[in-house]
Parts: C-alpha cells; structure tokens; sequence
C-alpha cells in the first residue's frame, strides 16, 4: 500500500493547468542526487533544487546551485553516464557561483525527537547549524522564495521568470506532512494558491523550474509531469 497521496487540482473548474501534488509523511522524504532525468529513476517524486549544467541540460550535471544535505550521506557520491558527485552540496550559490542567502528548507529533530521542518535565509550549511545544533539537523534542502528580487529583480529577465505562466516546483509542509507540488503557473500565481491548497507560503521554498519541473509516481509508474531534462536532486518518497 502507498504510502503517499497523490492528487491533481485547479483552481478553477475551467482551468486549462492543474497543480499535481503527493502528499506524505515529513519523514517519508529526502533529497536524493540523481544527476538525471526523474523518469530514468524508479523514485517517486519532484526535482530539487537549481544546479550547473555547463554541458547543456541533456547530460549529467556539472555542479550544485542549492543546499542539498541528508545526515550520513557526506562522504558519498553518485556516478550517472561517466559524471561523479557529491551526494550533498553546502552551499546557496549564483550564477556566478558566489554564495547568496537563499530560503531554504531545514528538516530537524525537536527536543522530544520528533521530526519538524522549518525555513532559514542562509548562504550555507554552517550558517544552519548557527540556528540549530548540528546533532539536531535531519536534512537541509536549499530553494528560493516568492519576491521578485530573489529571482533577478527588474532586469527582463528577472520579470519574464517571475511572471511568466512557465512549469514550477514547490515544496511545502504542514504539521506533520510533506506536500510536493509540481504545476503551472508565474511565482505570484503559486504564491498565492497555496492557501487554495490549504497551505502556508511561508512554509514552503520553490524548487527549480521550468524544463526543470518533473514529477514521476508509481503503481503504475507514470509521469503527471515529465521532462528529459537532467537534474541534480529530487525530493522522493522513501517507499515501502
């Protein structure tokens, strides 16, 4: 049996996009470096956070752009077609791989031991554990907010990003539960349909999109969101 939820919504009947979202447990997900596309994985799932891809978005990528941190995964690594890399990334960075305060998801362990998740502005891991004891943090997943300055201000390219009805990936959390949200829409658009959702946006951080966007589910294995495009991490479910 699932341990998921999977459903699809609109937030009009009429609607020619729909939000497809899984829902579970906070502590049936994790990060997982792929460095491919979803759908050449038997994971259940959206895509991470933003990453280098210097050889083009077809192959492996080159490099982490987000935070990405799972507890005792340090000193791995993964190897996809011929590319090596670190299981975890510790930094925020731009695109001129200069580290940058981005919102980013902290999963960690309250003093009963239970499971809570929460968001921090920081640049890296370090900064992190300045909030919480590094004993205590479970996962950090970096991502970015709904502001229009954090996705490159008024520059054209910044408002074609921002505005644009292009695909999105978000990830949220609500008391004990972890919503992945892969759909549609300009940033103020997915901002605002989360309390259509039942959620917070403040207890979210948006995932990297676009091409990038990919969700995959099981039973039968299909793709509510499919793309062939390469990406570092996706947060999965971790199944029975």
């Amino acid at each position: 049996m699932a341990n998921y939820e999977y459903y699809s919504w609109k937030h009009i009947p009429a609607a020619i996009v729909e939000q497809h979202v899984i829902k579970t447990s906070l502590s049936n997900i994790k990060s997982e470096t792929v460095l491919r596309p979803l759908n050449k994985t038997s994971h259940v799932g959206i895509n991470g956070g933003f990453f280098e891809a210097t050889q083009g978005y077809s192959s492996p990528p080159t490099g982490g752009a987000s935070i990405i941190y799972v507890k005792g995964e340090e000193n791995q690594t993964v190897t996809y077609e011929g590319r090596t890399l670190k299981k975890n990334y510790l930094s925020n960075t731009s695109v001129s791989g200069n580290e940058i305060s981005r919102k980013t998801a902290v999963f960690y362990k309250d003093m009963n031991g239970s499971l809570r998740a929460t968001h921090l502005y920081v640049k890296n891991l370090n900064e992190v554990y300045a909030y919480y004891p590094k004993s205590t943090v479970e996962m950090v997943i970096g991502g970015n907010d709904y502001n229009l300055e954090n996705w490159g201000g008024s520059s054209i390219k910044g408002e074609l990003g921002y505005y644009l009805s292009i695909p999105r990936t978000i990830l949220a959390w609500k008391n004990n539960d972890a919503y992945l949200i892969a759909g549609q829409g300009s940033v103020p658009f997915m901002r605002d349909i989360m309390d259509d959702l039942g959620l917070n946006a403040v207890n979210s951080i948006m995932l990297d999109g676009s091409g990038s966007t990919q969700m995959q589910i099981n039973n039968p294995k299909r793709n509510p969101v499919n793309s062939s495009r390469y990406v570092y991490n996706m947060i999965r479910v971790i199944t029975p």
